[in-house]
């Protein structure tokens, strides 16, 4: 169980540290009173300053005007449920790593994201306001001395951060202290759920952290702290789990292998489930030998399925690439 205590492990509990910044121009209105017209000279102008910028190069621009677009990026997660509706002038830039994305005309004129794996949320900021301060030099961002930066959401005014976190969390379920965890949470103003509202495996959470009046590097240690606690609980009783519980979670583990290779009665849930177990076995170097990216990329997909009309097919889509793998 040595390798369970190296750092690594942390990726396989906080699967992602999101980091989203947004802006406004000054000389534009919100979002949702925004012409096709304005849409068009946004992009123009922000287009001008970005490519400026020496790192430009690394990213690849699309119009997020169909569906499928959506479900694409839904997938990269540069694109989140309660995210408002695209136009055919919203757009988003890919960094050839998938490290960071920059979006125009989507929730609000401009808005960045910087992601990595694990807790490390300073490092996630530092990609989205490196191109946030850049462009601060060349474009005239809406701003009131009193307020802060302003938005048509009101909860950005201030700040105008969102910090994100999807968590892997089993073994606080399975030893029922996840009432504890949402208490904490609810205490610190902190959205926290679980993704069983999808259909998803109850064993994935969501977490959202805003406080526009908090200074901005302030609330991401703050963050940092919060989600590390969450992942030393997580750690504290995953040890446990595997002491009393390992061939309890082996026997599952094969159990719902069993069921994807049948090709039966595959639903999200049950694909969710085995990618779960795969990322606890995982997590101990037991069992299974995967990439982390590999599950984290069937997680994601398997989430987007959610919005997609052929969901059946794309859950046997998924669950062949795991079965060829494991």
């Amino acid at each position: 169980m040595a390798s369970f205590m190296n750092k690594i492990a942390e990726k396989y509990i906080c699967m992602s540290s999101s980091v989203n910044v947004y802006r406004n121009l000054k000389d534009f209105k919100f979002k949702n009173s925004l012409s096709l017209e304005d849409e068009k000279s946004i992009y123009n102008t922000v287009c001008s300053s970005f490519y400026k910028l020496p790192y430009s190069d690394r990213f690849n621009f699309e119009r997020l005007d169909s569906k499928d677009k959506v479900i694409e990026n839904f997938k990269k997660g540069a694109i989140y449920p309660d995210d408002t509706v695209y136009t055919e002038n919203s757009y988003i830039g890919i960094r050839d790593d998938f490290l960071c994305f920059f979006k125009i005309n989507a929730k609000e004129h401009i808005e960045i994201i910087g992601t990595i794996p694990g807790v490390n949320f300073f490092r996630s900021s530092h990609f989205a306001y490196e191109i946030e301060s850049d462009l601060e030099e060349e474009l005239k961002f809406s701003f009131n001395t009193k307020l802060g930066y302003l938005f048509e959401d009101i909860s950005l005014v201030g700040n105008g951060l969102k910090l994100r976190a999807v968590l892997h969390l089993p073994a606080i379920n399975s030893f029922n202290l996840i009432d504890f965890v949402k208490k904490k949470m609810k205490l610190k103003n902190i959205k926290f759920y679980n993704l069983k509202k999808f259909d998803i495996c109850s064993d994935f959470y969501f977490m959202e952290y805003t406080a526009n009046n908090e200074e901005e590097f302030s609330l991401i240690r703050q963050m940092d702290k919060f989600v590390f606690e969450i992942v030393d609980l997580e750690i504290e009783n995953r040890r446990k789990l595997f002491e009393t519980k390992l061939d309890y979670y082996k026997e599952k583990y094969e159990r719902y292998k069993m069921i994807l290779n049948s090709k039966k009665d595959i639903d999200i849930n049950v694909v969710t489930t085995f990618i779960s177990l795969c990322f606890l076995l995982q997590s101990l170097s037991l069992a299974i030998d995967c990439e982390f990216k590999f599950l984290y990329d069937c997680f994601m997909n398997a989430r987007s399925s959610c919005f997609l009309d052929e969901k059946e097919k794309k859950l046997y889509e998924i669950s062949n690439s795991l079965m060829e793998v494991v």
